[in-house]
């Protein structure tokens, strides 16, 4: 049984009874199905999942008794998506991205050939999310952004500029899961300013060589002198709030959804030692940090990058489903 159809037929029947406040439906459309030879009502029903009277209160006007081949009768309601397809795109992929399966895409669009996709085909996709998933496109300095979320409102952070701070919607999962995490260790940490991510469609962004594709954000760090809100401003060694910075970032580097952490070298120090406390271990240490190691040594998840005493720039790894992301190397400093 798919969850997905059971949440939108579920969702339909009660749509069916309750009408918003304004008198207008909420926007779902009816997901069609054709009929095939063999089919019987209870059979579609099992396909997707319903029982038979679920079936049939989605096509009331109509008797699933005598089903004719070519008919289309309705198995589900959902927000109605469109798919471009990208060179070199699998169905895997595209089934992954939206969250639904192969066979259900096969279903919605009959004759789909997974073999035989083609770049600008079009898929239909019947979703229980309103908006499409967002895809992060081409290099962090030569990329755009598909269907950017803004950062929404959050008690561990305040944004200096909303319009500039659209990510990918797997970029702002992670960034908000930490932040949650975050508060829900330290209850008295004070929040941070989020200064620029990327625009709503990504490309160039003023003040940045990077920053276009939805992946990156750059995030001040916190100190010890800090109250309320932790601004912008170069700080020293001595003043960073290891502890606190530290809990941040860990989650991103043991969940992988990081592929860079741009730190300056000389405030790698008192975080890697945070980490050590914290119980990292010597491998992960070698593998998270550039410190010890030189500034110029491109190696480890955080390392340094000039002009970053004032602020972090955190670089979140492409999505499993983001065919046209390409990837930083680490070795091209137009990407850092």
């Amino acid at each position: 049984m798919s969850a997905l159809w059971r949440a939108l037929t579920v969702l339909a029947l009660v749509i069916a009874l309750v009408v918003t406040p304004s008198g207008a439906r909420a926007e779902l459309v009816d997901i069609p199905y054709t009929v095939v030879r063999g089919d019987t009502g209870r059979r579609v029903a099992r396909r997707f999942g319903l029982t038979y009277a679920e079936l049939q209160a989605l096509n009331a006007d109509r008797s699933l008794e005598r089903l004719r081949v070519g008919q289309t009768i309705v198995v589900g309601r959902g927000h109605r998506h469109v798919h471009q397809v990208h060179a070199g795109e699998a169905l895997s992929d595209i089934a992954g991205r939206y969250r639904v399966t192969i066979a259900e895409l096969q279903r919605w669009n009959p004759g789909l050939r997974p073999a035989r996709l083609s770049r600008g085909q079009e898929i239909a996709i019947y979703s229980d999310r309103a908006e499409p998933p967002s895809e992060s496109v081409g290099e962090v300095d030569q990329g755009s952004l598909v269907n950017g979320v803004a950062l929404p409102t959050h008690p561990g952070f305040v944004v200096r500029h909303r319009e500039r701070t659209f990510l990918t919607v797997d970029a702002a999962e992670h960034l908000m899961r930490a932040f949650d995490a975050l508060r829900d260790a330290d209850e008295d940490a004070p929040r941070v300013q989020i200064g620029d991510a990327s625009r709503q469609r990504g490309g160039r962004l003023d003040q940045h060589r990077s920053h276009q594709s939805g992946r990156d954000v750059d995030i001040d760090y916190f100190y010890r002198r800090c109250r309320e809100t932790c601004g912008h401003h170069r700080i020293a060694p001595a003043d960073l709030d290891a502890d606190r910075q530290w809990r941040l970032i860990e989650r991103w580097l043991r969940d992988g959804s990081v592929e860079y952490i741009f730190i300056d070298h000389a405030l790698q120090e008192p975080l890697y030692e945070a980490a050590r406390r914290a119980g990292a271990t010597r491998n992960e240490l070698s593998q998270w940090f550039q410190w010890p190691r030189a500034a110029d040594v491109r190696y480890g998840i955080i390392r340094h990058v000039p002009s970053h005493a004032d602020h972090m720039h955190v670089r979140f790894a492409c999505a499993p489903h983001d065919t046209a992301c390409v990837p930083s190397d680490g070795r091209d400093p137009r990407h850092e």
